[in-house]
């Protein structure tokens, strides 16, 4: 049998045309059920290597005579393999309708026979009958369809048939129906008229980006605010009245998702003719100010009665069925291309992102997203006789302080604005929002991050056109002065005021961008002018919260000053340790730019820093370990094997001998068994390894005096040495546990440069070093490390060198089997 090699892109699906009962045969091969669905990842001679779609964890050999080829696209996103099946719409349509009646059809039957009301039973049976007979005859039109005998007429009459018997089904079912052509194929969402709005409400449709971990305690918050005067009883036609609207609290509703969800799982296969859920609306309590709305939601959920009062049943807001699709995003867009249409309102895809970075982070997930949430402020009265009605105006301002246009974004579907304007509490000078808004801001430029600043300007809101108030500012810079971004969390800012009344904010930047923007008490015990303009508040301040999300920017001032290692080299070793503490979701921003710092610094400054770079290396290599980032691995591997051979990219790694530096500090690390981290170091040793291999085989290339590696190979083998007497002399159960599962991770490097001889050597040496023990946790270690090795290539090459190493290996499996 020859080698086995990848499936090419077009023989990576298939169907089972044969019953196959692999497993009888032999414990490597897949069992195939007629019609089954496969995935096929390599080929070899007669031979495919794959599994089932339906049992993704179980995979197996197959011959290819047993499976049709279907068409497919296969999809690469970081290290994760998508395959996404091409079939004809109805045909596919046909097959997923068929799976999904399955579990209603036999929850009929079983559902049958637990109603005692004789009627109810008959009913459910019929209905059992129906469906079956549909089903029936679905699958007589694909079978006939699959055999590719029908003429072109003869096959759109079935396709004609099996849409009729789908549409049949799912009106018997009480399901969604499937708006057709005249062809019968769904509709095309692009080309299909989007549903007019009437004078009832708009229709809206949001994605919800999120991971199996946020349903349970999930809910979707709806917020009522009344548009127009401040005061009800004003009206803009009056004379001297006002036309600007504004916003004021006045009720919410809210969605629990996984009652939702729970609610319909249950009613699955339940005959309905109402869809539709309808939403209560919850108000203040009549003896609750306005204030207490941005709680709202919270009393509501816990059922705090005394808080809240539900408005009249006869209102309510009406809302369609919540759906879940599970899988991938760009899976789930093509499978549903009707959820990702055009919006009348926002043109695109309207996914509502997470406040943060997802469980799983891929690096083609491009994010720069401000989030600002207006929390609360505290206003003085004043000469006032009555509390304030404090309208905060938000706007985005350059370093010359023009505004920037259509930064900032109320929510997904919304319109983008050049300002945002808050609500209005009536009557309250320490007014709770809880409003957010997202700022986008381009990477580089004038308007960038790191030249803008937030402009938050108050005033009185009425229904008069005169404003007699003094208006009020406060602003927060977006960049700080080492060029790191805002940290997330809370902001308290100072309240500047104007000494003179004015309807508008009317200050240059060079008036304000110069003076203090955050709020301390014990800083400012009293009002002070600070020029004849603008005057600085003692007792007032306004209270925000940002949340960065930036795969660009970095909101870490020790990584900062790790990339500009060399004008913070006075504090260079403290930033190497704190560093190592550095969250993974900054880390992975900037690997390849971290590693150039860090094997710069190993360069110049080995003597001084080895050992904490050495330590720095390791726990960036340890972070990509984490499921978290595991779709970085690739742009490390890319950095070693494409990046580094640049010379005028990476100089240090390429022009230096990191590869001594890094194996002569493995070597010490080994040698202090003891050492806190040495389990961490062989966590990492198969990259470790990577960059040794690489960093030598560019020094070989690029020197002109010394091209022998025997230098290098023996302080190769007094590494292996070493790590042999650590585990043979000093023995670590954790230590011995750690170094069999990741040991044979470095052999494959080995392979690159050194002879086989010497590869079995050290492999031979590593396995004799080994102790015995009772211990089954080390025993199933040493059983999973010999799988391991022999999964590797060094059993592929002839000789008997390979011979003798399977001899060990199997002598070892007697012992391990007899001790187990």
């Amino acid at each position: 049998m020859g080698r086995w090699a990848p499936a090419p892109d077009e023989n990576c699906y298939g169907v089972a045309v044969f019953e196959y009962d692999g497993r009888q045969k032999h414990p490597q091969c897949l069992s195939l059920e007629l019609g089954e669905r496969v995935y096929i990842y390599e080929e070899c001679d007669g031979w495919y290597r794959g599994c089932s779609t339906s049992k993704q964890h179980i995979k197996g050999i197959f011959p290819k005579s047993f499976v049709k080829i279907k068409p497919s696209v296969r999809e690469v996103v970081g290290n994760q393999i998508t395959i996404i099946p091409i079939e004809d719409p109805i045909t596919e349509e046909a097959k997923n309708v068929l799976r999904g009646w399955h579990e209603l059809w036999k929850d009929l039957f079983t559902e049958a026979y637990k109603d005692t009301q004789l009627f109810n039973y008959k009913a459910r049976i019929d209905l059992f009958c129906s469906i079956k007979g549909i089903m029936v005859d679905i699958v007589k039109c694909l079978s006939s369809s699959y055999l590719g005998v029908l003429g072109q007429n003869q096959l759109e009459e079935k396709k004609v048939k099996i849409t009729q018997s789908i549409d049949n089904g799912n009106q018997l079912l009480n399901l969604d129906l499937v708006p057709r052509d005249e062809q019968g194929n769904k509709v095309n969402p692009v080309t299909c008229s989007d549903i007019t709005p009437d004078q009832k409400g708009v229709l809206e449709l949001y994605n919800i980006d999120i991971c199996r971990e946020d349903l349970a305690n999930l809910y979707i918050i709806i917020r009522y605010y009344r548009r127009g005067p401040v005061k009800l009883e004003s009206s803009g036609n009056k004379a001297g009245g006002n036309s600007v609207e504004y916003l004021r609290p006045l009720g919410l509703s809210y969605i629990s998702i996984k009652t939702h969800i729970d609610t319909m799982e249950a009613n699955v296969g339940v005959r309905s003719d109402n869809n539709i859920n309808r939403l209560d609306i919850y108000t203040l309590s009549k003896d609750r100010s306005e204030n207490n709305f941005s709680e709202l939601h919270r009393k509501v959920i816990m059922g705090e009665k005394a808080q809240f009062q539900q408005l009249d049943r006869t209102q309510g807001l009406y809302i369609s069925n919540i759906k879940v699709f599970p899988g991938p995003l760009e899976l789930v867009k093509q499978q549903n291309p009707h959820i990702f249409k055009k919006h009348t309102v926002a043109p695109g895809n309207m996914i509502t992102r997470k406040l943060g970075f997802p469980a799983v982070i891929n690096p083609t997930d491009q994010r720069n997203d401000l989030y600002i949430t207006l929390r609360e402020a505290k206003f003085s009265k004043g000469s006032k006789k009555a509390e304030r009605n404090l309208l905060v105006q938000v706007s985005v301002r350059d370093a010359k302080g023009n505004e920037v246009k259509g930064a900032i974004s109320r929510g997904t579907g919304e319109p983008t604005v050049d300002t945002y304007r808050s609500s209005v509490i009536y009557h309250c000078n320490t007014p709770l929002w809880d409003e957010t808004m997202r700022i986008n801001l381009p990477d580089h430029g004038s308007y960038s991050f790191a030249n803008c600043h937030l402009l938050f300007t108050f005033r009185h809101a009425n229904d008069k056109n005169k404003n007699r108030d003094k208006p009020g500012f406060s602003f927060l810079r977006l960049a700080n002065q080492d060029g790191t971004l805002i940290s997330n969390g809370n902001h308290k800012l100072i309240v500047y005021k104007d000494t003179a009344r004015a309807a508008e904010f009317r200050h240059q930047v060079s008036d304000y961008l110069h003076l203090q923007s955050y709020y301390s008490m014990s800083q400012i015990t009293k009002d002070t002018k600070i020029s004849s303009e603008i005057e600085q508040k003692y007792n007032e301040y306004l209270e925000i919260s940002s949340v960065f999300c930036s795969s660009k920017f970095t909101q870490n001032s020790d990584l900062k000053s790790l990339l500009q290692w060399e004008q913070h080299e006075a504090e260079l070793g403290e930033i190497l340790q704190r560093v190592q503490v550095i969250q993974g979701e900054e880390l992975v921003k900037f690997l390849h730019m971290i590693f150039e710092a860090l094997f710069m610094i190993l360069d110049k400054k080995d003597q001084d820093f080895g050992e904490v770079v050495f330590d720095c290396i390791v726990f960036i290599i340890c972070t990509l370990a984490d499921h978290k980032f595991e779709h970085f691995r690739p742009v490390l591997d890319n950095y070693i094997t494409i990046h580094c051979k640049c010379k005028f990219v990476s100089a240090y790694f390429f022009h230096t001998q990191v590869y001594i530096k890094l194996l002569d500090r493995l070597k010490i690390k080994v040698e202090q068994y003891q050492s806190k981290n040495i389990g961490d170091i062989m966590k990492a040793l198969e990259y470790l390894f990577k960059f040794i291999v690489q960093s030598s085989y560019l020094h070989s290339q690029a020197s002109t005096i010394d091209r022998s590696f025997s230098k290098f190979t023996r302080s190769l083998l007094e590494f292996f040495d070493k790590l042999n007497n650590m585990i043979k002399v000093h023995p670590n159960r954790l230590t011995t546990a750690k170094t069999l599962k990741y040991f044979p991770h470095t052999i494959p490097e080995l392979n690159k440069i050194l002879p086989l001889q010497t590869t079995c050597q050290i492999i031979s040496n590593f396995i004799d070093a080994v102790p015995s023990t009772d211990e089954k946790e080390i025993i199933r270690y040493k059983l999973a490390c010999i799988h391991d090795i022999v999964k590797g290539q060094i059993l592929e090459d002839p000789g008997n060198l390979v011979d003798l190493l399977i001899d060990k290996f199997l002598e070892l499996c007697r012992t391990l089997n007899a001790d187990v």
